[in-house]
């Protein structure tokens, strides 16, 4: 036969989907209409692409105008009339039309001109856009086209928004979730900033690419806009010319490096003075050293105050770095300006980040100042803002919410604050963190009626790395105020006091309600010298701390260690002059005599106690939880300056927690020394239910109760199999009781199986065996539930039996914190198997020792289980089959058949097929041990003689076992294996069967031959015998003696058809030992044997003994008797009988 294979061809279509940039949309000229009745004016394209239309009547009439257009799209008469001129309400109406390309128009006469302001948008047609203002006469009173440019990657003057490179638009840290400001936000920020201070960035905008393209739009005093869309390089150091009008400048991202040049600015003449630069990477050409004429600042007020003070500057997400041959002076130098700055600003300058008289930090602003050279603060507001054309007045520092200042000095010089000089108020709002990492005063009071204040949720971190002290008030009428819920932390390692109030008059350092603060002197000097704080001996020099903690280290004690004195919840105190009694007022008499000048560390937490849990779970009876008392700081800063905290625990006895455990029991434990609450139970918690806890110190109060859930670690309880046994005719483990859902894994002498089984939600479960297990094969069942990985940390670790799909059983006991795992259950495999059967067949012979024929056997068949006794095992549907032999008659109703002594019945005990003679009888089920006797009789068939009447019976009975093996429960159509066993032959008693006295053969013919007639008596002695010898056998186990006799049936009868039929009486004679007889018709005895005690057979040829002188047949006839010549022929009969 021919085979053949098909081939399948796939043809794949891949759809390739391009995306294509959005446009940006030119501003259109407006055509002039008939002498200037009628205008059509477009605006700037915003981020959507819609492009602001204007339609101006200048002396409306009652008429009737069409409005057409094509390839826009996006409008509606309802927008039209929402975006028209109040006073022109009543003097227009607008419809749209059923043509989608139509707007009707009907004006009223009116003095006031009429202004139409909608937005359009691009169509998706190819067609060219246009808008045009027809008459009643379809005349063309007015007419736009807008052209949608595909790039704008060719630097032109545009009047047109830029839309943010992909790569900074939605890709700010704050947009995916950190610290920072989102693009929204910025862009809300600075549509704000541009409408606060009436400038439009969006006039006229240049987009550059080289620098001969910068320079020539920054000399351009048009230019409102310069957008970057490339890094750009100043290679020729050309200076380029001071700017005196508003500008923005977009980076776009990019890089700009200005060499040894900055952006120089002059005295602003349009009335605004807006300086606002974004999104790049600034450089110049400096290495690590000071600035110099040219390269002041990347943004130079060229002139000193008189050329600056009219600007504002705004300045966010610019970066500078410390890259010799890049580095940037200064970023901007601004005499008494305002500088505003947000979002992501990281200025690392040779000098400082700012001159300035103001500054604004606005919300959530990432702001990481580093100045790497000079000896000079961060920001230095150089003047008091006094020029009349200030913006700056206010000679504020302000942080808005949420925002990130830090500011830091990394050179080992003069002793110069990050915020130098002539600043008023210094702000810092709420949920901010303002940083000051320097060599000298981290914070100081230069001019009188300055002011720091903390608003609620800021932290300050001030730290001074030199020897004077970290706050100074250098100024009279000068206040620290930290508002309630406000931080601040002042680390210093000085002989002066880290927060120095000495001197001058009304200087005060107030916090209410801290949220938390840390005053620490780390110098180890003498004991007068290393104070936190000193107020010196002015009266109006005060420190207040009001509603809060207090504890204090006192000089030279160990600054990390356990506070000196405690005192939880102050209500209010203050120290002025020196302190002591006098000057000291308190609401806790442990402080009424507090010196200042007597600690180096004062210190407040101020918080509710945090309880902290070890995590529990469903194998401890014993759990804890932590209670931590506060946070403390370490003498650890991170890079932005942040203190790093370390957390405060519970002495012994200092704070109690109150347990509700799983169970609904409330126990409540006081801490030890480490601060842990320790519970022992007499029970497991429940896995997954929750644990509270309910932690208090003093008058101070756990907010919140924490939970924790106890974990999973425990594997569900070992599998049981249903009758507590596996055995080898098993096709399915089955049992119940077991954990639902669990999952079902089976090793097998050790080999883990690849089926997985399940637990019913009831609890019962079956496993399928992949095959038949074998006799002492080791199986182990392992339930594993659908816990969770554990990820917490636990000491000890969690158990090897948690894995990342549940808890499984151990392969043996393990006890795992206060519980024991009880090992997976394991069998040892039974046999079940009846393999031992066996059948007897025994006969015996109603004739006793030997068998004859007409003998009755009777036969008894054994059948067996005979596995040994230690088994249990069940030998199903036992069935046997004996084939009777030839020889033996058989008859089911006469054959007595019976079972176990019980006479059976066909067809439900056996059956009998007569044409194979097989006899079918049925047992039924045998256990180990058990037998069943089948007997029954048949009779010895002539047919038998000579032979030995031999057979087996064959018995065959049902496996546990199906074959073929096939997975899953038993199946009752199935075949099963089975076991067969064959008896020994039974044989007829005595061997051979005996009995059988015959003739075996006698001659066909005996032929006298031809005598001649002579008229006288004929006599003839012999004849000849033809066919067969005359033949006597007797096997007879008793030979009784025996007779054979012969008879003439018929005389001898002439044949001649011609003649009568004569007849030779008396003619035919037989000589026996030499006695004649004549034959005739009756028995004449012509040989006589006796009994013979021989059980061998015996043969007697009588033929043998014939002759003409001897035995034998003879013929005599006289002359008389002959009648007819011719031929003569008579019949003779042979008879033998066993009775002489």
């Amino acid at each position: 036969m021919k085979i053949g294979k098909k081939s399948y061809f796939i043809l794949a279509f891949v759809l390739l989907v391009g995306i294509l940039s959005s446009f940006m949309l030119n501003n259109i000229s407006p055509m002039k209409a008939s002498e200037e009745k009628y205008s059509i004016v477009t605006g700037i394209a915003d981020k959507d692409g819609k492009i602001p239309v204007t339609i101006k009547i200048a002396e409306p009439l009652d008429e009737t105008l069409t409005l057409s257009y094509e390839g826009v799209t996006g409008f509606s008469a309802a927008d039209m009339l929402e975006g028209t001129s109040s006073t022109s309400a009543d003097a227009i109406k607008i419809v749209d039309t059923e043509d989608s390309s139509e707007k009707v128009i009907t004006t009223q006469k009116d003095s006031n001109s009429i202004e139409i302001n909608f937005s359009v948008k691009k169509s998706s047609s190819d067609v060219e856009p246009k808008i045009t203002l027809l008459d009643d006469k379809k005349a063309v009173l007015a007419s736009a086209k807008i052209d949608f440019p595909e790039t704008a990657s060719t630097p032109t003057m545009r009047s047109a928004l830029a839309e943010p490179a992909q790569y900074l638009t939605g890709n700010y840290p704050g947009d995916n979730g950190e610290a920072g400001p989102t693009t929204q936000e910025m862009e809300a920020a600075n549509q704000a900033a541009n409408t606060a201070i009436g400038f439009n960035p969006e006039v006229n905008v240049a987009y550059v690419s080289t620098w001969d393209q910068l320079r020539t739009a920054y000399n351009d005093g048009t230019v409102t806009k310069i957008v970057l869309t490339a890094d750009i390089s100043n290679t020729a150091n050309q200076a380029m010319n001071n700017r005196r009008t508003s500008i923005e400048i977009d980076g776009q991202g990019h890089t700009l490096h200005l060499n040894a040049r900055s952006f120089e600015i002059n005295s602003p003449t349009d009335g605004i003075g807006f300086f606002h630069i974004h999104d790049m990477l600034a450089q110049q050409n400096l290495n690590n050293g000071l600035s110099s004429a040219g390269r002041y600042a990347f943004v130079n007020g060229s002139s000193g105050t008189a050329s600056v003070a009219g600007w504002t500057f705004r300045t966010g997400n610019i970066t500078t770095e410390p890259v010799n041959g890049n580095r940037v002076g200064r970023f901007i130098r601004a005499y008494q300006s305002m500088v505003q700055t947000y979002g992501y600003m990281n200025l690392t300058t040779t000098e400082e980040n700012y001159y300035a008289g103001g500054m604004i930090i606005e919300d959530k602003t990432q702001w990481r100042g580093t100045v790497t050279y000079a000896n000079y603060s961060a920001v230095w507001f150089v003047e008091n803002s006094t020029n009349s054309a200030s913006t700056s007045k206010s000679m504020e520092f302000t942080v808005g919410k949420n925002a990130l200042v830090s500011l830091k000095n990394e050179t080992t010089g003069a002793s110069y604050p990050a915020v130098f000089s002539h600043y008023r108020a210094m702000t810092i709002g709420e949920g901010s963190t303002y940083n000051s990492n320097m060599q000298g005063n981290s914070v100081r009071f230069d001019d009188s009626g300055s002011s720091l204040t903390v608003k609620k949720d800021a932290t300050i971190n001030l730290l001074s790395r030199g020897t004077g002290s970290v706050m100074q008030f250098s100024a009279n009428d000068t206040a620290f105020n930290l508002e309630p819920g406000g931080s601040v932390y002042i680390v210093g390692s000085t002989t002066a006091p880290v927060v120095d109030i000495t001197g001058g008059s009304n200087r005060t350092f107030t916090m209410n309600s801290p949220k938390g603060f840390d005053i620490r002197n780390k110098n180890t000097g003498s004991t007068s010298n290393s104070p936190a704080v000193s107020t010196g001996t002015v009266a109006s020099n005060v420190f207040t701390i009001n509603d809060s903690d207090i504890d204090l280290w006192t000089l030279r004690s160990e600054l990390m260690g356990p506070s000196q004195q405690t005192y939880a919840k102050v209500a209010n105190f203050s120290v002025k002059a020196g302190g002591g009694t006098a000057n000291v007022t308190t609401s806790e008499p442990g402080l009424a005599s507090f010196v200042p000048t007597q600690y180096r560390r004062i210190a407040g937490m101020n918080t509710n106690p945090e309880v902290e849990w070890t995590p529990v779970t469903d194998a401890d009876k014993t759990y804890q939880a932590r209670v931590k008392i506060g946070m403390t700081p370490t003498d650890t800063f991170d890079a932005d300056g942040n203190v790093v905290l370390q957390p405060v625990y519970a002495g012994a006895g200092q704070a109690t927690v109150t347990y509700t455990d799983t169970f609904g029991d409330v126990h409540t434990i006081d801490t030890n020394a480490q601060g842990y609450a320790v519970m022992t139970d007499t029970r497991f918690n429940t896995a997954g239910k929750d644990i509270k806890a309910h932690a208090v110190r003093g008058p101070w109060i756990s907010e919140t109760d924490p939970v924790t859930t106890v974990l999973d670690v425990t594997p569900p309880e070992p599998a049981t199999v249903t009758g507590g046994k596996a055995n080898n005719g098993m096709k399915q483990l089955i049992g119940e009781g077991a954990e639902p859902k669990a999952k079902i894994y089976l090793d097998i002498n050790g080999v883990r199986q690849s089926t997985v089984g399940l637990v019913n939600d009831d609890g019962t479960w079956t496993y399928n065996l992949p095959h038949y297990l074998e006799k002492d094969d080791v199986i182990q069942i392992f339930l594993e539930d659908n816990a969770a990985k554990i990820t917490e940390t636990l000491n000890p670790a969690a158990p090897s039996t948690n894995t990342d799909t549940g808890n499984i059983n151990p392969a043996s006991d393990m006890t795992y914190r206060d519980a024991t795992f009880k090992a997976a259950t394991k069998y040892t495999v039974e046999d079940v198997l009846p393999d031992k059967p066996s059948i007897e067949k025994t006969v015996v012979s109603s004739g006793g020792a030997t068998t004859q024929v007409g003998d009755t056997l009777t036969y008894t068949l054994t059948a067996k289980n005979n596995k040994e006794a230690s088994y249990t095992t069940l030998w199903k549907n036992a069935l046997v089959t004996d084939t009777l032999p030839a020889g033996l008659d058989f008859d089911p109703a006469t054959a007595e058949i019976k079972i176990d002594g019980v006479t059976a019945e066909t067809p439900n005990d056996y059956s009998y097929d007569p044409d194979s003679r097989v006899l079918t009888v049925k047992l039924g089920d045998l256990a180990t041990g058990d037998s069943s006797v089948i007997t029954f009789k048949a009779t010895v068939a002539s047919s038998a003689v000579g032979t030995v009447i031999s057979n087996t019976a064959t018995v065959v009975g049902d496996s546990p076992r199906e074959t073929p093996f096939v997975e899953g429960p038993n199946d009752p159509d199935a075949t099963h294996e089975t076991y067969t066993a064959t008896s020994q032959k039974a044989d007829s008693p005595g061997g051979t069967v005996f009995g059988v006295l015959e003739l075996a053969s006698a001659p066909t013919e005996i032929d006298f031959g031809s005598a001649k007639y002579q008229g006288k008596t004929t006599r003839i002695n012999s004849a000849e015998h033809h066919g067969a010898d005359l033949v006597v056998k007797d096997s007879r186990a008793n030979k009784k003696g025996w007779t054979l006799t012969a008879k003439l049936t018929t005389p001898m009868t002439s044949t001649d058809p011609d003649v009568p039929a004569y007849t030779l009486d008396g003619a035919l004679k037989y000589v026996y030992n030499n006695n004649e007889i004549t034959l005739n018709g009756g028995a004449q005895d012509i040989m006589t044997q006796d009994a013979n005690a021989s059980t061998a057979e015996t043969t007697y040829n009588i033929s043998d003994t014939w002759s003409a002188s001897g035995d034998g047949f003879k013929f005599e006839a006289s002359a008389q008797d002959v009648k007819a010549l011719g031929t003569y022929q008579g019949e003779i009969l042979w008879e033998l009988g066993d009775t002489p």
